[in-house]
């Protein structure tokens, strides 16, 4: 039998592995068989990254953190209220007006005078949803 490797070490594994399958008896090659499908379902299933580093409250809304796929958009932090409005009013006029997801970060970004806004949606409504927040923040000097 020939193997090749890209290192002897690999070899090595690659060779253990295969005299453990041919000198081992029905049990064990059951065994052996039972690892391979479980291997089998963890790559065709992979498991959610969790990142190494959990996300500070610049990155996450009260709810959690936001999609994946949400547009990140920085907002003066004296500007949040103006978006949220009074019980909330504005933000829910901004997401109905645009038909996107509208979510404010926890906290300001570290360092800075800016909080992440989150947009959920296609391309299009993000457009509308940031045109509308930089008119809501812009109609108000502060």
């Amino acid at each position: 039998m020939l193997i090749i490797g890209e290192s002897a070490e690999c070899v090595r594994r690659a060779q253990t592995a295969v005299d453990r399958i041919i000198t081992a008896d029905d049990n064990t090659r059951d065994k052996i068989r039972h690892e391979q499908l479980v291997v089998a379902q963890q790559l065709n299933n992979p498991q959610p990254v969790i990142p190494a580093a959990p996300l500070d409250d610049s990155m996450m809304t009260p709810y959690g953190a936001p999609s994946t796929s949400a547009y990140t958009l920085p907002v003066p932090n004296d500007a949040v209220g103006l978006i949220i409005g009074k019980k909330g009013e504005t933000i829910r006029r901004l997401q109905n007006e645009s038909g996107a997801k509208i979510q404010v970060a926890k906290s300001e970004i570290k360092d800075t005078n800016l909080r992440n806004v989150f947009i959920e949606a296609d391309h299009e409504k993000y457009i509308i949803a940031k045109e509308a927040i930089e008119a809501v923040i812009n109609e108000h000097p502060r």
